[in-house]
C-alpha cells in the first residue's frame, strides 16, 4: 500500500486578476520564501502576467473565468497524487497537510475526502456529522464546500468525473457544483469519506442570493435532474412544499414562477 508523505500534495488555489503571489502570505500566515508545500495557483486573467520564481509554486494563467473551470484545470493538469482545491480568501490551519497525509495513508484508495472548516474564531463553520464515516448517499453530502475537499486525482480522473462548468461562481448558476461533483462520484462508485480534522479557516459570507433568486430556484432544479434523475418530480415537488411551509411562496402567481424558474433546465 502506497504511503503518502507532503510531497503528494499539491494544494491548488483559485484566484482571478493576481498580478503577484503577495496574496499566498496571510493564506499560509508566513512569508512566501517560507511556504514549502507544493502549490499550484489557477489565475483566470485576461492579462495573464502573474508569474512565480519559487520551485514549488507553479502558476497557469488562463482567459477565461469560472471557478468550475478553474478547479478541472488543476485536477487536469495537477502533477501530484493528491488535490486540495482551496480559494483565495482562506487560511490553512498549521496542521493541515500532516491531517491531509495522515488520513490519506488510513485509506488510500479513497477518491474524495472531507474534511472541517472552522471560522476564525476556531469555531466548526457549518454543522457536521460527527458519526458519519463513509458518505454513501447524495443526502449526506448537502452542505460541503469546495475548500473541504481533497482529491486523489487519479482516483478522480479515472471516473470521468469533473465539475460541471456550467455551475458554481462565474456562470448564471453560482451554486452547488461541489455537491454535484461528488454525487456524481458515488454514482460511478468512488469511495467518499469523512474526516474530523479542521483544515482551514474561513468566515462564512453570502453571495447575496436568496433562496427565491432566480438564478438559485434555476440551479437546484438542474441539480435535482443531475443527481436524481429518475426521482427529479418528487424533488423539485418536495422542494415547493418546503418553500410554501417557511412562507417563501405567498401567492398562486408567485408559487407558478417558482415551478416554472425549477423546472426550466431539468
Amino acid at each position: 500500500m502506497k504511503r503518502y508523505t507532503s510531497n503528494d500534495l499539491e494544494i491548488c488555489i483559485a484566484t482571478m486578476n493576481r498580478s503577484d503571489l503577495s496574496f499566498l502570505e496571510p493564506m499560509f500566515n508566513k512569508p512566501i520564501s517560507q511556504i514549502k508545500f507544493n502549490i499550484l495557483v489557477v489565475n483566470q486573467s485576461a492579462a495573464g502576467n502573474l508569474r512565480s520564481d519559487y520551485d514549488n509554486i507553479t502558476v497557469l494563467n488562463d482567459p477565461v473565468y469560472g471557478l468550475s473551470r478553474s478547479r478541472n484545470t488543476a485536477l487536469k493538469q495537477g502533477n501530484k497524487a493528491l488535490c486540495w482545491f482551496l480559494d483565495d480568501d482562506v487560511v490553512i490551519a498549521s496542521d493541515a497537510v500532516t491531517s491531509i497525509i495522515a488520513a490519506f495513508n488510513k485509506g488510500n484508495d479513497d477518491a474524495l475526502k472531507i474534511f472541517k472548516i472552522a471560522n476564525v474564531e476556531g469555531f466548526p463553520f457549518r454543522a457536521y456529522n460527527s458519526s458519519l464515516k463513509v458518505l454513501k448517499r447524495p443526502v449526506q453530502l448537502r452542505g460541503m464546500c469546495s475548500i473541504e475537499l481533497v482529491v486523489n486525482r487519479m482516483q478522480v480522473l479515472k471516473t470521468g468525473v469533473l465539475f460541471r462548468e456550467d455551475l458554481g461562481l462565474g456562470t448564471d448558476m453560482p451554486t452547488g457544483e461541489e455537491f454535484v461533483f461528488a454525487a456524481q462520484l458515488l454514482q460511478q462508485q468512488a469511495v467518499i469519506t469523512f474526516e474530523q480534522a479542521v483544515i482551514v479557516k474561513h468566515n462564512p459570507h453570502h453571495s447575496g442570493l436568496a433562496l427565491m433568486d432566480q438564478p438559485m430556484l434555476t440551479a437546484r432544479g438542474f441539480i435535482y435532474g443531475l443527481v436524481y434523475p429518475k426521482t427529479k418530480k418528487f424533488h423539485i415537488v418536495k422542494y415547493l412544499v418546503f418553500l410554501l411551509r417557511k412562507g417563501f411562496i405567498k401567492s398562486i402567481k408567485q408559487f407558478i414562477i417558482t415551478h416554472k424558474l425549477l423546472t426550466s433546465r431539468v
